[in-house]
């Protein structure tokens, strides 16, 4: 599937994100930290030939993370 500019920029626009989750995930674990950044490579890649067929994975990827880092940040040990 050949991206608009449009959908090129969507796609960019969530990987960027994903990027900034990836760092802000850091300050927490770094469990993710080696798969997210094969995941993003794989998706530069895909944007680079044009095809953004996954964006939909892409976004869900995103969401997921956004929530895994939300959960964490609001994490608060009494006794730990």
């Amino acid at each position: 599937m050949k991206a608009t500019l449009k959908e090129r920029k969507e796609f960019s626009e969530l990987l960027q994100r994903y990027d900034e989750l990836r760092d802000g995930l850091m300050d927490y674990t770094m469990k993710y930290f080696d798969s997210m950044g094969y995941d993003i490579d794989g998706y530069w890649c895909r944007i680079i030939d044009g095809d953004i067929s996954n964006i939909d994975d892409l976004r869900n990827q995103v969401e997921a993370f956004e929530l895994i880092l939300e959960g964490l940040s609001k994490l608060n040990y009494i006794f730990g």
